[in-house]
């Protein structure tokens, strides 16, 4: 269906062709269906974020440096979350955390680190700085 305006202004005639909707109907059948398709990509990516096991190898030192590294396994984005909260309203010095693999899980041990007691048994116990 093309729709064609003529209009005579005096100086000339101008037409107007309109927009043809019948020869776009289908460019715009498949834009939906390709952005129906990313919709349902990104609820499914939402749904295993929810859902997915999260492995972390999660690193923290507090005021007296000591250093302690753990590694958690946590069911799901928001669980995770919320440990992190929990962690940054306790934390006394630098933390970070990274997510890493289930085998690098498995192989993994958690650890502690007295840096200050180091130092002291090494016989430089006065070149820490707290």
């Amino acid at each position: 269906m093309k729709i064609k305006i003529k209009v005579d202004t005096g100086y000339g005639r101008i037409g107007i062709k309109l927009f043809n909707w019948e020869s776009r109907l289908g460019y715009y059948r498949t834009t939906f269906r390709e952005i129906r398709k990313l919709f349902r990509d990104l609820c499914e990516f939402y749904r295993s974020l929810i859902n997915e096991t999260i492995y972390i190898y999660f690193w923290s030192r507090d005021c007296d440096m000591c250093e302690s590294t753990t590694f958690h396994k946590f069911h799901g984005q928001k669980v995770l979350d919320r440990f992190l909260d929990m962690c940054s309203d306790d934390a006394e010095g630098p933390q970070g955390y990274e997510r890493i693999t289930k085998e690098e899980y498995d192989n993994s041990t958690d650890s502690t680190r007295d840096r200050v007691m180091e130092a002291y048994e090494n016989g430089m116990g006065n070149s820490i700085y707290v």
